[in-house]
């Protein structure tokens, strides 16, 4: 049943299944590709609280939150999803996407050095990580000149479990 949010503007229906439905129909073209859901500002605005378990109950594993709270809430909401932090490294996020099990999106050369940092810090294997790479649209993502920094640099390279790697393209065609 559609849940409703009422402003003083007016009333918006949430239709839970249809969010969910979309989300199959998704993944069904995707297939076997992992198909996610970007959650962040609060599902916008549609209520992450509910958005989470809908989609999650409907077979979605992998999330894109942007924050360490908004981290907080998408692991609460589902324990066992795959969490990505499209924000990367905010100032002191590097324990809390830790202690969760979020995966930062890495969209720049100098959260990339001190996501590696940090994991040798705590020890172990790499930590895993998401880049972002600049394909053209020119907002966000490593230019190519830092990927071929990236691709260069052996400490920063073998420093990184990549488990993603992604872009916003500059055009559809």
């Amino acid at each position: 049943m559609p849940v409703a949010q009422v402003a003083a503007t007016g009333v918006v229906r949430i239709d839970l299944r249809q969010i969910a439905a979309n989300w199959q129909s998704l993944a069904r073209l995707v297939d076997p590709i992992a198909c996610g859901a970007v959650v962040k500002a609060d599902a916008y605005g549609l209520g992450a609280a509910r958005v989470i378990p809908a989609l999650a109950a409907a077979g979605c594993k992998t999330f894109f939150i942007a924050t360490p709270d908004e981290a907080e809430n998408a692991r609460a909401r589902a324990p066992n999803a795959c969490i990505y932090a499209l924000d990367g490294l905010l100032p002191y996020s590097g324990q809390e996407f830790a202690r969760l099990g979020v995966i930062p999106v890495l969209s720049n050369l100098s959260d990339v050095e001190a996501w590696v940092a940090f994991g040798k810090t705590r020890g172990g294997p790499p930590l895993p990580a998401a880049l972002h790479i600049d394909s053209g649209l020119n907002r966000l993502g490593l230019p190519a000149r830092d990927v071929r920094k990236l691709a260069a640099n052996d400490t920063l390279r073998t420093g990184l479990d990549v488990k993603l790697v992604m872009s916003h393209l500059a055009c559809a065609d």
